[in-house]
């Protein structure tokens, strides 16, 4: 049955019930005839809802999986275009820099966000740059997903089977997230990569220990719609 069908019969038991209890007061119908119609018009609204709950889970799980699969494609388009395309100049990327120098072939670092921002990012957690303010990188609001992933020294798979993909971490096997470590991650509605870095400095055989470690963070936001920067966020936290 469709739930139209079960929103159909349900309409008819409410229906019923008006007639029934008006049979009752008149003596045409027994209690018991009436709470029997009543159970079943409760039964049926409880199998609509749980219906409904299901068709929900089933739409979750399907945005899910698609979202695997953009992240899969957008990932092997990367690869292709970056070993035709070669490695970025990096004279021409200083050429749009920030104030806070960088390097192309280096992990994001603390050092890239101004006093201000650090400060900022230190006090309050976490804040939006506005709109013309330029994050570290050099990358603006507007700024396309390709400008960014240049301005990484991304070491990727294109072999994708979740919605996060490791562009490129501290740690020796390339995919447990050791600072400082860029993650690119897929929603329905976005693209986000985030790079994070450590304020301190790290011992050797850190471990699981570095997750209570004081931490700065740059988040881009990616409208999938144009494949370009819709929000840029810095932040500072134990990560």
């Amino acid at each position: 049955y469709s739930q139209q069908k079960l929103e159909r019969q349900l309409a008819s038991l409410d229906r019923n019930l008006d007639v029934m209890e008006t049979q009752l007061s008149l003596g045409l119908v027994s209690q018991y005839q009436l709470d029997t119609v009543r159970n079943q018009r409760d039964n049926l609204a409880l199998g609509i809802t749980n219906l409904q709950t299901q068709c929900d889970n089933l739409a979750s799980t399907l945005a899910l999986l698609c979202g695997i699969v953009i992240l899969s494609i957008v990932l092997a388009v990367l690869v292709l275009s970056r070993r035709q395309a070669g490695p970025a100049d990096p004279a021409g990327a200083a050429a749009t820099a920030s104030p806070a120098a960088y390097d192309p072939g280096m992990p994001f670092g603390a050092s890239e966000l101004t006093q201000a921002q650090l400060q900022r990012a230190m006090q309050e957690g976490s804040f939006d740059l506005a709109e013309g303010e330029t994050g570290p990188r050099g990358i603006s609001l507007g700024d396309s997903i390709d400008t960014v992933l240049d301005r990484l020294p991304v070491a990727y798979s294109a072999d994708v089977e979740t919605d996060l993909a490791v562009l490129y971490s501290a740690a020796e096997d390339g995919q447990t997230l050791l600072p400082p470590y860029a993650t690119l991650s897929v929603a329905s509605d976005k693209l986000e990569i985030t790079l994070v870095a450590s304020l301190t400095a790290m011992p050797e055989d850190v471990g699981a220990c570095f997750v209570k470690s004081p931490s700065v963070w740059c988040r881009y936001t990616i409208d999938p719609t144009d494949n370009t920067v819709s929000r840029i966020t810095l932040g500072a936290s134990n990560l």
